[in-house]
């Protein structure tokens, strides 16, 4: 009898497997695939090895399929943590509820630190359940808005705003991006947004049109943002709102009311980022909070060592004596099974070591955390503390647990529409 191992197999496709990967997706979306071919091929993101298939060895069908979208998210220090975006998972449809999905995602994600580099995942889903099996977990809360254009406050910055199309403007372009890479540059949580991914924006017919604001010559804001119909509405969806100053965010939000082809506004991002625009008094603006990203730890040790190296978390282990050991239950990865220790190796450096001597593992201040909480730890979704009173953390002492506490700040990680995988 033929093994389930054996019948199935998880690879990257190959040269002259495009047009089955393409018409594969195609058949489980329900897609036109004359629409997907070109947006497919053109994709700036397009690479063989980050398409990922499992397929039935004898016929070479390809059962279920994925891409990964190279990505990358900011953490507190300054560092980024290189990540795995997984995009459209799917299965034909004959083969559906079988487990084959889940088969290819979990060795996807299994072998994407040893052929990519990548040291965490993410994705986007309405199902979360579906992925907390194989180490995802909610990292990140979204807010959803909708406000009257009418009813949008008069600023008088707005007088100052200018609409522009993205495809005609590449110097202002190069500026949007300067002032997005100066405005995120310090931000914990933020979906790095590299040069491929500005290309694919530009390249988006759904993301052409910008409002940008001036201080003497200067950007200092941008708004993109694109426009649809809804039943008898017409509605402007922010995509981003970028400002380097309160001025420049009156300015846009401002603009917008202005804007007289429009019936509502709507957009979304981090609750801190809600209040910053200020609209929340605004009548009859409506808002409601949904769960965000969800991302998994791939190699904790390269997560670790990268926060560690930015000397943000020095001066916290420094009030251990024997710094502080953490260990994950239900690794993604065989390397990530043994604990790791945190240790000051001066006044500005740390050290992480990993593969302890077993009577050594849990000596000293040591945490014990599943995998998918301590993803919610290392992204700032949730303390070490509200962990613990869910009974998904453990600790030897109560010092190890304030350790943590300042080890990991709450922030809020956001995935932005012109971001999303």
């Amino acid at each position: 009898m033929t093994s389930q191992a054996s019948r199935f197999k998880v690879r990257s496709i190959r040269e002259g497997e495009t047009e089955l990967f393409l018409n594969q997706m195609c058949d489980a979306f329900g897609l036109d695939i004359a629409i997907a071919r070109p947006i497919f091929y053109n994709d700036p993101f397009f690479d063989l090895s980050h398409k990922r298939i499992l397929i039935e060895t004898q016929s070479g069908r390809i059962i279920s399929s994925l891409t990964i979208v190279p990505s990358a998210v900011r953490v507190p220090g300054g560092g980024a943590i290189k990540v795995a975006g997984i995009a459209g998972v799917c299965t034909t449809p004959e083969y559906r509820r079988k487990g084959f999905a889940k088969q290819l995602l979990r060795a996807t994600i299994q072998s994407a630190p040893s052929d990519f580099g990548y040291s965490a995942a993410a994705l986007s889903t309405d199902n979360p359940e579906i992925y907390r099996g194989v180490g995802f977990e909610t990292c990140s809360n979204v807010v959803h808005w909708t406000a009257h254009r009418k009813l949008l406050p008069s600023f008088p910055e707005a007088e100052t705003a200018v609409q522009i199309n993205l495809h005609d403007a590449p110097e202002q372009l190069k500026e949007i991006q300067d002032l997005y890479d100066h405005s995120h540059s310090s931000k914990p949580g933020i979906f790095i947004r590299n040069s491929v991914r500005w290309i694919s924006i530009e390249q988006s017919g759904q993301a052409s049109q910008a409002i940008i604001w001036r201080n003497r010559g200067r950007l200092e804001g941008c708004l993109i943002y694109r426009e649809k119909t809804s039943r008898r509405d017409r509605i402007l969806e922010v995509l981003d709102l970028i400002a380097s100053t309160t001025a420049a965010r009156r300015g846009l939000i401002g603009s917008l009311r202005k804007m007289e082809s429009i019936d509502l506004i709507c957009g979304q991002g981090r609750p801190s980022g809600l209040r910053n625009l200020g609209l929340e008094d605004t009548p009859r603006f409506t808002s409601f909070k949904r769960q965000g990203v969800m991302l998994a730890i791939l190699d904790f040790d390269m997560c670790l060592s990268i926060i560690a190296s930015t000397g943000v978390m020095t001066p916290v282990v420094r009030r251990s004596e024997s710094g502080l050991t953490i260990r994950l239950e239900n690794c993604v990865s065989k390397q990530d099974r043994k604990p790791l220790r945190l240790f000051s190796v001066s006044t500005e450096r740390l050290g992480v070591a990993i593969g302890l001597a077993p009577a050594d593992e849990m000596s000293g201040d040591w945490i014990s955390v599943d995998v998918g909480a301590m993803a919610q730890l290392l992204f700032g979704y949730r303390s070490a503390s509200d962990l613990r009173s869910q009974d998904r953390l453990w600790i030897s002492s109560e010092s190890a647990l304030a350790i943590a506490d300042s080890l990991f700040p709450s922030y809020d990680t956001i995935l932005s529409p012109l971001d999303a995988f």
